[in-house]
């Protein structure tokens, strides 16, 4: 055996030293898009002074100190991409100058909080309906305490080639995910309400998709998508894997949902790890989830059952994907900064449909800074 059979063994292995062989795919699989890498590469090029900016005195020879500041608060504001991708953020960095670059690097807010949900004030009455053999129990409310949007929104893009179409408008068969973090101190008593709504979108004939607690099943997270409230599409009761979800401690959850010639399939995971896969069984699905629609985060969106099934929990960056995503999809969650406005619930939902971003089309996100 000659040395260069050595080298001819080595080209054939699949893994070095425990590592895997990536292919060019591979790599650039997990790259936004190639004007991203020029967008990043000029980000690290990018001449900055050695100048200290945390003090105006340091940099404002002539004029206005305060424009300075009034002018790149005007421009982020006006011009910051909340809804882009990763490209266009970074695009928008690299554009500023060197005082704007600082501030919004340094000081510029990066995150709003988290919504508190925890308030567990319920009426004597428990609202009951059964769909898929579960019956849900959603406790009236004594008190408004949820976040409401419809499926529309001003200079939102209506394209149907694109599936741009209403915001919250599902349709399993292209796929569909919800996921949020959450954090959970306790269950309501169940003489009070049986389930917790986390979140519901329903129409005008109580078609509706609801993601759900039960607050006798400690670790399990519930989905159900039904007609009429009983026709059933759809239920799946998930097993979160977690002694319970009420640990006191922040979680971050993805169910997923999509077809196959069988009917439905559903996905769990919990911190980005994969839990769970169900199958339900429908021999002609109905699909769709349009309509006259509202969508709710934390109680009821049902027309009869409005604010009822409160949700007792802080919950935080909550999403619908018209997609199925994966784990590493859905990892973009934790990474991704959402900025609120105030007293208002912007539904950023028209990202543009590229090959090397179809896992972001149509993703749209509540941001919880204001609650009815």
């Amino acid at each position: 055996m000659g040395t260069k059979s050595f080298f001819t063994k080595q080209k054939s292995q699949s893994k070095l030293r425990n590592e895997e062989r990536l292919s060019i795919n591979d790599v650039t699989a997990s790259v936004e898009s190639v004007e991203y890498i020029k967008q990043h590469k000029r980000d690290k090029t990018t001449f900055l002074p050695e100048l200290d900016f945390s003090d105006p005195a340091n940099f404002v020879k002539y004029g206005s100190a305060k424009d300075y500041y009034v002018d790149l608060v005007d421009r982020i504001t006006a011009s910051f991409p909340y809804d882009g991708s990763l490209t266009e953020r970074l695009k928008f960095k690299n554009e500023l100058v060197a005082i704007q670059r600082y501030e919004f690097d340094n000081n510029y807010p990066r995150s709003v909080g988290y919504a508190d949900f925890n308030d567990s004030n319920y009426a004597s009455s428990v609202n009951r309906f059964t769909a898929g053999g579960v019956t849900f129990g959603l406790g009236d409310s004594s008190t408004n305490h949820y976040i409401i949007t419809d499926n529309y929104s001003k200079n939102l893009v209506y394209n149907t080639a694109s599936n741009q179409v209403g915001s919250i408008e599902l349709d399993f068969s292209e796929g569909t995910t919800v996921e949020f973090w959450m954090n959970k101190r306790s269950f309501p008593n169940p003489t009070k309400t049986q389930n917790e709504v986390i979140f519901s979108i329903s129409n005008e004939t109580s078609d509706f998709f609801h993601v759900a607690t039960d607050v006798t099943g400690s670790g399990s997270i519930l989905a159900c998508f039904a007609l009429g409230k009983t026709a059933t599409e759809f239920i799946y009761e998930f097993d979160s894997g977690l002694t319970t979800i009420a640990d006191s401690s922040w979680h971050h959850y993805a169910l997923s949902f999509s077809t196959n010639s069988a009917g439905y399939v559903g996905e769990l995971y919990v911190d980005g790890h994969f839990k769970q896969k169900q199958y339900y069984t429908k021999a002609s699905p109905f699909l769709v989830l349009t309509g006259t629609l509202d969508a709710t985060v934390a109680a009821s969106s049902i027309s009869d059952y409005l604010g009822d099934g409160k949700l007792s929990a802080s919950l935080d960056e909550v999403r619908l994907w018209k997609t199925r995503r994966n784990a590493k999809q859905g990892t973009i969650l934790s990474t991704t900064t959402l900025i609120a406005m105030e007293n208002t619930i912007k539904i950023l939902s028209n990202m543009t449909k590229k090959d090397v971003e179809k896992c972001l089309v149509m993703g749209w996100f509540i941001l919880m800074n204001h609650l009815k």
